[in-house]
């Protein structure tokens, strides 16, 4: 959630893709653990993709798609092991 906010918020801001690297690099410093935060990182670029796509599609859908690829992500990994 807070991550949406940052982006939203940074749009204002900056640049497009200046407020997609800063959310993603909050995403990253969220997860705490330094082995975590490059792929943190990369996964915070893709569903910010996701987010910034989808509401210029549908406004909404954006949001709603990268929460579901979030969830995803998390289940793979959880029930990887």
């Amino acid at each position: 959630m807070y991550r949406a906010v940052a982006l939203r918020r940074g749009r204002a801001l900056m640049p497009p893709w200046a407020a997609l690297a800063v959310s993603s690099a909050l995403f990253a410093a969220g997860h705490g653990a330094p082995a975590q935060m490059a792929a943190a990182f990369a996964a915070g670029l893709i569903f910010g993709l996701l987010y910034l796509w989808g509401d210029n599609a549908c406004p909404g859908a954006g949001f709603t798609a990268a929460v579901l690829c979030h969830m995803a992500a998390n289940a793979a990994l959880f029930f990887k092991g």
